[in-house]
């Protein structure tokens, strides 16, 4: 994978959810991590890049990044927006505020989805437990 580009957490809450790929295309699983927030907390690009999405999927607000490596970051659900499709955005820069509890930060390479936690510095996710059952 390729690495130039700095990467940081979009917001300092634990993973509360990890990545659990699917086994076909349409299986169940999670493309991405998810992150605890709290209502209303700012949500930050995580690394430098141009927005390629910004407004509704489903009814909830997301925003796509395309960064310098190729990597696509998704991060949503947002109860608001502060950029547009075609904005650059640098590293930390709010791109608007959590929806609820968590938000859900997805990684892509072209087609291919990757676990996110491969971005980042090891060392600087925090995981918590969850309940099985």
């Amino acid at each position: 994978m390729p690495s130039s580009v700095a990467y940081r957490l979009p917001v300092s809450g634990p993973v509360v959810d990890g990545w659990r790929p699917p086994s076909n295309p349409y299986g169940a699983g999670n493309r991405g991590i998810d992150l605890g927030t709290t209502p209303g907390q700012i949500v930050s690009a995580v690394a430098d890049g141009t927005v390629t999405f910004a407004g509704q999927v489903g009814g909830k607000i997301w925003v796509v990044v395309l960064h310098g490596d190729g990597v696509r970051t998704t991060l949503g659900p947002l109860q608001d927006v502060g950029v547009s499709a075609g904005d650059r955005v640098s590293a930390g820069q709010a791109l608007g505020h959590a929806l609820g509890t968590s938000i859900h930060l997805g990684a892509r390479i072209g087609d291919e989805y990757i676990d996110p936690t491969l971005l980042f510095a090891q060392g600087s996710l925090r995981l918590i437990p969850t309940r099985s059952g």
